[in-house]
C-alpha cells in the first residue's frame, strides 16, 4: 500500500497540471479539489477509526427452550460478526489517513503544487497532513485492522471445531463429546478473543509498554 501511494500523488499532480496547462479547470477548482481531497480523507479517516472503537460487545440474552451450546453458538457467530465490523471500519480508516497523510504530503512536494496553490492553500494541507499523521499515531488503525484479523480468525477455527463437534453428536459417532464439552471449547475462544482485545492498547501503543517497564 504504501508503496503505491507516491505513485498516486504524482498521477494526480499530472492531472492537475495537464488541466491547468489545458484551461480544462481554473486555479481555484483545483485549489477547491486538492483541498477537499485531503479534508475528506483525514476527517473521513479519523471518525472512522473514532466510530470503530465505540462497537461494543452485544450481550446474549438467553431465550426460551434454548439450550447452553445454542446459546454460545450464538455468541459467537454474533462477536465473529462485530469483530468483522470493527476490521472493516478500521481497514478504511487505515487507509484514508495513509491517503491523505502520504498523497497530499507527496502533492505538496512537487515543485508544480508549490507554484500552482496559494500559499494559504498550502498552508491548510499541510495541516492536514499533520492531522492524519497524528490521527493515526493516536488511533492506531492498522494495527488494530490487524488484531481484529487475528480475533476472527481464531473465532471462525472454534466455531468450526464446535460445528464438526456438534456433527458428531447427531450422527452418534464414538467418542463424540457432551454437548456441555463442546458449550465449554465456545466459552474458551470467548475468553481467549476478549482477553486479547484488552491486550491491544498495551500491545501497540509504545507509551503503554515503557510505562509497564517502568
Amino acid at each position: 500500500m504504501n508503496k503505491i501511494l507516491p505513485v498516486v500523488a504524482f498521477v494526480i499532480a499530472a492531472a492537475l497540471a495537464y488541466m491547468l496547462r489545458e484551461d480544462l479547470i481554473s486555479r481555484k477548482d483545483a485549489e477547491a479539489i486538492v483541498t477537499a481531497i485531503g479534508v475528506a480523507l483525514a476527517v473521513s479517516g479519523a471518525l472512522s477509526a473514532f466510530l470503530s472503537q465505540s462497537i461494543g460487545r452485544k450481550t446474549t440474552i438467553s431465550e426460551n427452550g434454548a439450550s447452553h451450546l445454542d446459546m454460545r453458538l450464538k455468541e459467537v457467530r454474533s462477536e465473529i460478526a462485530r469483530v468483522h465490523s470493527l476490521e472493516r471500519w478500521n481497514l478504511f480508516s487505515s487507509r484514508s489517513l495513509l491517503f491523505a497523510q502520504y498523497v497530499v504530503g507527496g502533492l505538496l512536494a512537487t515543485s508544480f503544487v508549490q507554484e500552482s496553490l496559494s500559499s494559504q492553500i498550502i498552508g491548510l494541507l499541510g495541516l492536514v497532513v499533520v492531522a492524519a499523521s497524528a490521527w493515526n499515531q493516536h488511533f492506531r488503525p492498522a494495527a488494530m485492522h490487524r488484531a481484529a484479523c487475528f480475533r476472527r480468525v481464531s473465532l471462525q477455527k472454534v466455531l468450526r471445531e464446535a460445528e464438526d463437534e456438534i456433527f458428531a453428536i447427531t450422527q452418534g459417532r464414538e467418542g463424540a463429546p457432551s454437548e456441555y464439552k463442546v458449550a465449554k471449547l465456545l466459552s474458551r475462544g470467548l475468553n481467549e478473543a476478549a482477553e486479547a482485545e484488552m491486550e491491544e492498547p498495551e500491545a501497540h501503543d509504545p507509551s503503554l509498554l515503557k510505562r509497564k517497564v517502568l
